[in-house]
């Protein structure tokens, strides 16, 4: 019998109570609002003999032992393979702490709910799966998202520099303005999914609010315009260095009229995309492959241990050489209490007909995402980050030279993102 190409999607809710501890700041900050709900979004395509479910969640990380704990949930609810989950998050910076650190703690009651939702969406859209196409498209959105590490007139780096100030020189590296689109249809030509790939920093709001920020916006747009059933993922791009920030304007840049902005531009753009999508042929080929790797750590002296432990209580108000110093210590207190010299990574990739999709730990420079893009086997090849690790930003190589926040907070040796490179496109050959 041929195969068929199955497909189910479903969301569940994930918002948090007022008063959680909200990720993304080096100081605590807690809920007073709720301007959107935040989501677990799962898409499970399968071909009647195996399934692969992609996750995204509205929430700034997902730790490895709480990613390991929804996959394992999701497996029991639906027999799916945990390792054929593929869970990445949007790094909405207002969504609840999921990570301990020196100024606020993760809600552990809050947590257990959190991989039941993750674990319940993957098992709706298992039930919901009905035979369906894929079509794929591409588009160019160049006005919201920018490099935010300028050369300075100095001849140094600096992270999220002073709007407008005379000593910036131009930007320390490029930004993908590629919008990818997924849409899945049901045979009947009934909207299932639609899944949006594009690198931009989800740290747009900057309040004390509950938010999706413009992911929301964006599945909200959709929605309204085909109906409230269609499940719109969101799957953040290496975007390690590019946030919505425009340094050569006025500032600050930021706040909710900032995040519809952001939202209905990106939103006008996969419009565009969706009139062109072209139909994956052999879709119901599904390939996948994974595989973990052992990434070293900046491990520090005794000395460096002193120092940082003078500066635990600081808080970073700015990136400004104080800031630093406050980032640099907290880098230093985390991979003391990690405790070992290496830390696990994992890529995955999956392939479905021409299509890629591939997901990396950490907050990945832009850079290396473009490079996998260009060296894929694939034509059409989307790649997704922080798939379910906390150990933050990815520079690349020569980025740690230059310095910047990004940089000096990287847990990781030099090097690390370029091996990360070269495990997605050997993955991508075994699935090609």
């Amino acid at each position: 019998m041929q195969q068929r190409l199955l497909a189910g999607a479903a969301a569940a809710t994930i918002t948090p109570p007022l008063g959680t501890s909200l990720a993304g700041l080096y100081r605590d900050r807690r809920a007073t609002s709720i301007l959107s709900d935040l989501s677990a979004k799962a898409l499970v395509l399968g071909n009647g003999s195996s399934d692969v479910a992609i996750v995204v969640v509205d929430l700034c990380y997902v730790p490895a032992d709480l990613a390991d704990r929804a996959r394992s949930r999701a497996e029991s609810l639906t027999g799916i393979p945990a390792e054929r989950v593929m869970l990445t998050c949007t790094h909405t910076h207002s969504g609840p702490v999921t990570v301990p650190s020196a100024w606020s703690e993760p809600d552990q009651s809050y947590l257990d709910v959190l991989v039941r939702r993750i674990g319940d969406a993957v098992c709706l859209a298992k039930q919901r799966q009905q035979e369906a196409r894929l079509l794929v498209g591409h588009g160019t959105e160049e006005t919201i998202a920018f490099n935010r590490r300028y050369w300075m007139a100095d001849g140094t780096v600096r992270t999220n520099p002073r709007y407008q100030s005379p000593d910036l020189v131009k930007p320390a590296g490029p930004i993908d303005p590629e919008v990818g689109v997924i849409r899945v249809e049901a045979a009947t030509g009934a909207p299932i999914a639609l899944l949006v790939n594009f690198p931009l920093h989800v740290a747009v709001l900057a309040s004390t609010a509950i938010s999706a920020d413009y992911p929301g916006v964006l599945s909200d747009f959709f929605r309204k315009l085909e109906g409230p059933d269609l499940v719109v993922l969101f799957a953040t791009g290496c975007c390690g260095d590019v946030n919505h920030c425009d340094f050569s304007k006025p500032g600050p840049q930021g706040g909710q009229p900032f995040v519809e902005r952001i939202g209905t531009a990106l939103a006008g753009e996969v419009t565009k995309v969706t009139t062109r999508l072209t139909p994956l042929t052999d879709a119901s080929r599904i390939g996948f492959a994974q595989k973990v790797v052992e990434l070293p750590l900046r491990v520090p002296t005794a000395d460096d241990i002193v120092w940082a432990e003078a500066r635990r209580d600081a808080e970073m108000q700015s990136m400004d050489a104080a800031g630093l110093a406050v980032v640099k210590a907290h880098r230093i207190l985390r991979i003391r209490q990690h405790g070992w010299p290496t830390v696990t990574a994992m890529v995955q990739v999956m392939a479905v007909g021409d299509l890629a999709y591939v997901t990396l730990p950490g907050e990945i420079f832009v850079e290396l995402g473009l490079g996998i893009k260009k060296r894929s086997p694939f034509p059409h090849t989307f790649v997704a980050e922080l798939n379910g690790t906390a150990f933050g930003y990815i520079p690349t190589e020569k980025a740690y030279g230059e310095g910047g926040y990004e940089a000096t907070s990287s847990l990781l040796m030099p090097g690390s993102g370029e091996r990360l490179v070269e495990t997605a496109l050997e993955l991508l050959e075994v699935v090609r």
